[in-house]
């Protein structure tokens, strides 16, 4: 079924990015402000952000009251990351490197959190007809 595949994939994804981006963590803040300096690769990471976005949201556009909708929140929030990235590339470059380095932590954190339940519910939850 789409919600458990995707569930799956967003799931190790984000698991994958959080750990080592926690693992790296001291290099983080140096990345962010060269980051800032390139609006170019601000811009242009717009674009596979949205082709992501769409294919999340047109093929799983599910609002329910089980871990699916979350799939779907992720879908519209990275195709809205996208859309924001190639219209304003430069205020998204200066926001990214703004934020505190505890913000940063606690986010990373929370993606944790998140990618561990939604591989969970992926690979262990009920089949969803």
């Amino acid at each position: 079924m789409t919600s458990l595949f995707l569930a799956k994939v967003m799931g190790l994804f984000m698991l994958i990015m959080s750990l080592s981006m926690l693992v790296n963590f001291h290099k983080l803040p140096k990345l962010l402000k060269e980051l800032a300096k390139n609006t170019a690769l601000v811009f242009f990471s717009g674009f596979p952000a949205i082709l992501l976005g769409l294919l999340i949201v047109l093929s799983h556009n599910v609002w329910t009251n089980d871990p699916r909708w979350i799939i779907t929140l992720m879908g519209w929030l990275i195709l809205i990351k996208g859309v924001l990235r190639i219209s304003m590339p430069e205020k998204m470059a200066g926001f990214v490197s703004r934020i505190s380095p505890r913000a940063h932590f606690v986010m990373l954190l929370i993606v944790l959190l998140l990618g561990a339940y939604l591989a969970l519910f992926g690979f262990y939850g009920p089949e969803l007809r």
